[in-house]
């Protein structure tokens, strides 16, 4: 009956939005599988404890309860009424569900309306968006962006990276250059700027081993040759003014599967400092990376922003960006009702 409801789903999926995959199995997750009457859907709960040793637990509760949710039907609103009740009896018999340092995430698509009503219902409220830009698109603060239509897988070529990206000036007002080892001490700093920016919005922790994880994260991303880290320079002064980071496709492995187009490049980072807000710089930024990305063969481009961030959404959609998925919370678990 899965395999029913998957293919079914798919169907449904490949009408809202094109550039949903086709939705795989389901991981059996805490063992909990979740109804509705008619047996036309499904969900799934899985618990995910992040250790304090991984850098993900910057921008992760400790301990996670997600649920997967499929659904069959045009309508998926009663039914996800109907997983997320059962769910939150789920969640009301763990009593470790109940500690501060922990959330209860559904991802939904983005397209998918149907479910949202539902999702409000049950205490969750939309905190991060993956939006994805197709590749080969033209980008820029003037440019609006061109409709999901334009997303055409590319070969699956290994990407050529941003050797050939060299320092440029960028309208006179600063300088992007490759970022390398000696930009350590700057990359951490800018790194932990975003973390505490984003965590007003409830969507990364400063935890106290943060610094030094980012710190050795970004050791290795600074040592790989050729470099997909970005640095902008004031071009009067030569301080650091931004940075940007990629995951080429053989990092990015790990979020690829939630869009239907591959290769996939993960945009990790993007910060610039709030001096330079405004002025071309965090759009060059992206430009540079983009051209890397595009000459290198990937399809797509990811990245995650706080849905609460009055900055991020407008400034992606200039840049060629829309949602793919949301991920709706509750923080901590608790709140689910």
């Amino acid at each position: 009956m899965n395999d029913d409801i998957n293919r079914a789903v798919g169907e449904r999926w490949r009408r809202l939005d094109p550039l949903l995959p086709e939705p795989g199995p389901v991981a059996p997750g805490c063992g909990a599988t979740f109804w509705t009457p008619a047996g036309d859907g499904f969900a799934v709960c899985r618990h995910l404890t992040v250790s304090a040793s991984s850098v993900d637990q910057t921008w992760t509760a400790a301990t996670e309860y997600i649920l997967t949710p499929r659904l069959a039907g045009p309508d998926a609103g009663p039914g996800l009424d109907t997983l997320l009740a059962q769910w939150r009896e789920h969640l009301s018999g763990l009593p470790e569900a109940d500690a501060e340092d922990t959330a209860a995430k559904v991802r939904w698509p983005s397209r998918d309306t149907s479910g949202v009503r539902a999702l409000q219902r049950h205490g969750l409220a939309p905190m991060t968006v993956i939006a994805a830009r197709p590749a080969k698109r033209v980008t820029g603060p003037e440019t609006a962006p061109a409709g999901p239509e334009a997303a055409q897988a590319r070969p699956e070529t290994a990407p050529a990276g941003p050797e050939t990206a060299q320092a440029r000036p960028v309208a006179a007002t600063a300088v992007i250059r490759p970022a390398g080892p000696a930009d350590l001490a700057v990359a951490v700093g800018f790194q932990l700027d975003v973390v505490r920016y984003d965590e007003q919005f409830g969507v990364s922790r400063v935890r106290p081993a943060s610094e030094a994880l980012i710190r050795e994260d970004l050791v290795t991303s600074l040592n790989r040759q050729p470099s997909w880290v970005w640095l902008a320079e004031d071009g009067q002064t030569g301080e650091p003014a931004g940075l940007l980071i990629l995951q080429p496709p053989e990092q990015a492995g790990w979020i690829a599967p939630l869009v239907s187009a591959a290769p996939v490049v993960y945009l990790a980072t993007m910060f610039v400092q709030p001096g330079g807000r405004s002025g071309g710089i965090g759009a060059a930024l992206v430009s540079q990376a983009h051209a890397a990305v595009d000459d290198g063969g990937a399809a797509m481009t990811l990245l995650h922003y706080a849905v609460a961030n009055p900055l991020s959404g407008p400034f992606w959609s200039r840049m060629g960006y829309r949602p793919l998925w949301t991920l709706w919370g509750a923080d901590p678990a608790a709140v689910v009702r």
